[in-house]
C-alpha cells in the first residue's frame, strides 16, 4: 500500500486513460471518459455530473456493433477489454455502468459487458444518440439528414443484468 492509502495495483490515473496531463476532469463527473482527448465531446462530457450520481459512468464513442474510444469502426473494444478499463478504474462491482455511447444499446455489445462484469451486474445504454452540451448536460435523440442532432423524448436507456461470462443475461428498460 503506498503512503496516502490506495492500494497496491490500482490505477489511480485510469479516469483519464493515464493522460494526467492533458485530460483533465474538473468536476470528477465521467467515472471513465475514454473519448478522443481533447475533443470537444470529451470535454463537454467531462462535465456532466448526471450519471455520476446512478452509478459507474463510461464516455466512449458507440454504436449498435460496439464501441471505440477512437470512434473508429476498426479500433473496437471487447467487452472483456471494457469490463477491465472499468475495473481498473475503480469501479467498486456493484454500481450500475452506464455507458455513455450513441445507439449502442441496439446491438448485443451491453449484454456482453454485463456478462463480462459478472452475475447481477446491471449495465445501461442508450437506444438512440447521446450528446453533451458545452456546460454537460447530457441529451438523448436522433439525428437528422443534415447531421445535426435532436433530442427525441421517446429515447432513453435500456438495462442489461450480467449472467457471468457465458450466461445470456436479459434486457429491460
Amino acid at each position: 500500500q503506498d503512503l496516502i492509502g490506495y492500494p497496491d495495483g490500482w490505477n489511480n490515473f485510469a479516469y483519464c486513460n493515464n493522460d494526467i496531463i492533458n485530460i483533465i476532469d474538473l468536476l470528477g463527473a465521467l467515472n471513465l471518459n475514454l473519448y478522443p482527448k481533447g475533443s470537444a465531446v470529451a470535454t463537454n462530457a467531462g462535465k456532466c455530473t448526471t450519471f455520476d450520481r446512478m452509478g459507474f459512468s463510461v464516455g466512449i464513442h458507440g454504436d449498435a456493433n460496439g464501441v471505440s474510444s477512437t470512434g473508429n469502426a476498426n479500433d473496437r473494444m471487447t467487452a472483456s477489454e471494457l469490463a477491465k478499463s472499468i475495473r481498473d478504474a475503480g469501479w467498486n462491482g456493484t454500481d450500475t455502468v452506464y455507458l455513455l455511447s450513441c445507439n449502442v444499446g441496439n446491438g448485443d455489445f451491453p449484454q456482453e459487458l454485463a456478462n463480462a462484469l459478472g452475475e447481477g451486474v446491471r449495465v445501461q445504454a442508450p437506444d438512440g444518440y447521446i450528446w453533451f452540451d458545452q456546460d454537460g448536460k447530457a441529451y438523448l435523440g436522433d439525428m437528422d439528414e443534415n447531421g445535426n442532432y435532436k433530442p427525441n423524448p421517446d429515447r432513453g436507456f435500456k438495462g442489461y443484468i450480467g449472467k457471468g461470462s457465458s450466461g445470456q443475461g436479459s434486457v429491460g428498460e
